[in-house]
């Protein structure tokens, strides 16, 4: 799954044998904004070099449900776009720039 929200950008997988979910990050700080606000069980942040996010964090399926359910608790805003752009202007560029990708479906008609 991908997630963006207004603390950060994350990746969420359930690797093979594990039996909890990874939540991964281009970035730490988006790792500690979720666990500051949102998942306080959210593990500590663990850097990789070889690996395509460089960032990555655990937590049982549960406690990330209820961090989900907090996320959308706090949801306060009636554009998502916008509201990024209030936060960080660079983030709100690159969020964008995905917004005109994912635009691509809607035009596939499908």
């Amino acid at each position: 799954m991908w997630l963006f929200t207004t603390t950060g950008f994350y990746s969420i997988v359930k690797k093979h044998d594990e039996n909890i979910l990874q939540v991964r990050a281009r970035s730490a700080v988006d790792l500690d904004n979720l666990r500051n606000k949102y998942m306080p069980e959210l593990g500590k942040t663990v850097l990789s070099t070889y690996t395509d996010y460089k960032c990555r964090a655990f937590i049982s399926h549960s406690d990330f449900a209820k961090g989900l359910a907090k996320i959308g608790e706090n949801i306060d805003y009636s554009n998502f776009k916008e509201k990024i752009g209030t936060i960080d202007k660079i983030r709100a560029r690159i969020y964008a720039e995905v917004w005109a990708v994912m635009i691509g479906i809607e035009r596939q008609g499908k």
